[in-house]
């Protein structure tokens, strides 16, 4: 095989004569080379890459703590968040019990002492002022509603206690007023006496 090189003006140009033999070491040549080139790059790139690697494993791992650790703030502070509702919600249930006795106690002694149910209305709710009506159940509680429902029972149970107080005065009065004045028949001459 006949390699032929041209030079520039003026200068002669060369023929090189390559046996088979010449040919074939010089492809070896080029790849070994060129095997050796990607071998070392490889070998280069390899380690960066499992840096690389262990640097985002690494970071990985501490986004996935982190993650776990907020996860569990965030259960706790539900779980929290539910056992103050649940405690609310006790607390409202025993105020109603408790309104519910009262009520009843405010009705017979109306009855007993003979009262004007209208100016002594158990079954009415109190006024408490604002534009809506007051809630009579709550179906789902959350800590805003539950606050205002306690508030507003609270409310309603200081007013009962006030007209039970003003109950109590009205007996008393009564029952003054009736002992004040001597039962029986005024005798002229003589005594009365039980037989």
């Amino acid at each position: 095989m006949n390699i032929i090189v041209l030079g520039k003006k003026g200068t002669p140009s060369r023929t090189l004569n390559l046996h088979t033999g010449h040919l074939v070491a010089a492809v070896c040549l080029v790849v070994a080379l060129i095997g050796a080139g990607v071998w070392l790059g490889v070998r280069m790139a390899a380690p960066a890459e499992t840096d690389s690697s262990q640097n985002a494993k690494q970071a990985l791992s501490a986004l996935q703590a982190e993650y776990d650790a907020l996860r569990q703030a965030y259960e706790m502070r539900e779980k929290q968040s539910q056992e103050e509702l649940n405690a609310l919600t006790l607390r409202l249930g025993q105020l109603q019990a408790r309104m519910t006795r009262m009520e009843a106690v405010g009705e017979r002694i109306t009855d007993a002492a003979g009262l004007d149910p209208k100016e002594f209305d158990f079954d009415e709710d109190p006024g408490v002022g604002g534009p809506q009506p007051l809630a009579e159940t709550m179906i789902n509680a959350d800590a805003d509603s539950l606050s205002a429902e306690l508030e507003a029972l609270e409310n309603t149970m200081s007013v009962r206690e006030d007209q039970i107080h003003l109950m109590d005065m009205v007996l008393s009065s009564a029952s003054i007023q009736s002992e004040r004045f001597i039962a029986g028949r005024p005798i002229r001459k003589g005594w009365l006496s039980s037989k």
